[in-house]
């Protein structure tokens, strides 16, 4: 053969590999596309229509109005950090790490308006989290399956906090990312992104055990020079413990501001979380706070389950299962339960157990998507009303 004709053939598999990646990522934006938009249809119709349903204003309900349905419970404080920084003395903002309000305030240099700047970007990082969820998926079972994961994860009861100012788009979409890296095998690119999944929030650190796994599995017991990037996923927090040094004089701020009247998050072994929530829940508070508090319940005792399943389920590999139970203790190792059901989100990976189970059950899947969607829709007005949604 020819030196020129050789070189082509030669050239041939690393082009048809190409060919092969770009036909996934095609197929992936056509599954996630629909069901981007079909989540906005809920997250950005809702709040807005029930505000609008409350509103005493004449004709129309205000644009201040229709702003404020977005900005309740943590999203005030991430604006507030975004738009003025963290206060010279320990408070309660010293909680929220500042990535998304880093976000935030790149997002502003473009939208003026900061609510505005919010929801673009949790809907472009909600975007990437449900792309590289499906590519995830179709790695590791098929395109349909990916198709009815991404369904589920972008209407699942709370996935209005995909859209919300709160940082649970780009941590998803970070630890989407890393996971699917992971799994590919490209440790570097894994570690960088649960690395930007921890400047979001403190559940970053989770990612850690699963990179390790891949890492070492996939080089057959030897630890390569990439796996540095590993040791690097804290990196976020130990800046933002070194800033709050200089800046208040206090580099663990991020723990005693948790601790601080505003929140009370002492943490605890999560069975302890667990006897304090259920003494709550079944005492004489008024019902329109145990109602609050049994959903933490439901949801805490519902991931402990999914955990066991993640474990005992074969065709489930270890990294995701060792993902998903450290989203769970990390979650729910309070002394009492609190938004258990919006970190919850971070166990996404367990859909793809739920896809297993209902892959020759078209209708159940169907089904499952429609009475989740409707959740989530009443979150989304439970969110605009000002209650607690998580």
């Amino acid at each position: 053969m020819p030196p020129a004709e050789a070189a082509a053939g030669a050239g041939q598999p690393s082009r048809r590999i190409r060919v092969r990646l770009s036909e996934q990522a095609r197929q992936a934006l056509a599954v996630v596309t629909p069901a981007f938009v079909a989540s906005k249809a809920i997250a950005l119709v809702v709040p807005p229509y029930f505000i609008w349903s409350r509103s005493d204003s004449a004709g129309a309900p205000t644009a201040a109005e229709l702003r404020d349905a977005f900005l309740r419970w943590d999203s005030p404080h991430y604006v507030d950090i975004a738009t003025t920084g963290y206060p010279p003395a320990l408070d309660f903002h010293a909680a929220f790490l500042p990535g998304y309000p880093l976000l935030l305030k790149a997002a502003s240099l473009v939208v003026p308006d900061m609510v505005v700047a919010g929801l673009l970007v949790s809907s472009v990082f909600q975007f990437l989290a449900l792309y590289y969820f499906a590519r995830l998926v179709m790695d590791e079972r098929d395109l349909d399956a990916a198709r009815f994961c991404t369904w589920a994860l972008a209407l699942s009861p709370m996935a209005f906090f995909l859209t919300a100012l709160y940082t649970e788009s780009p941590f998803l979409a970070g630890a989407a990312a890393a996971l699917y890296f992971a799994r590919r095998g490209n440790t570097v690119a894994a570690g960088a992104a649960a690395c930007f999944a921890c400047a979001m929030r403190v559940t970053g650190v989770a990612l850690m055990p699963p990179l390790a796994l891949q890492h070492v599995l996939q080089r057959r017991g030897r630890v390569g020079f990439s796996a540095l990037a590993i040791l690097l996923i804290p990196a976020p927090l130990a800046l933002f413990a070194l800033y709050m040094q200089v800046h208040v004089g206090d580099a663990l701020a991020y723990v005693h501001a948790h601790q601080l009247p505003s929140f009370s998050d002492a943490g605890d072994w999560p069975w302890r979380g667990l006897a304090a929530t259920w003494r709550t829940v079944f005492s004489l508070s008024p019902a329109n706070l145990t109602w609050v508090f049994g959903l933490e319940l439901i949801w805490g005792i519902a991931g402990f389950v999914i955990c066991v399943v993640a474990w005992a389920y074969r065709r489930f590999p270890a990294y995701l299962a060792i993902f998903v139970s450290s989203v769970w203790v990390v979650s729910t190792s309070l002394a009492f339960w609190r938004s258990v059901p919006r970190y919850e989100l971070a166990m996404f990976p367990a859909l793809i157990m739920l896809a297993d189970a209902t892959r020759h059950r078209p209708g159940w899947r169907s089904a499952i998507i429609t009475v989740s969607s409707g959740f989530m829709a009443v979150g989304a007005a439970i969110y605009a009303r000002g209650w607690w949604l998580g």
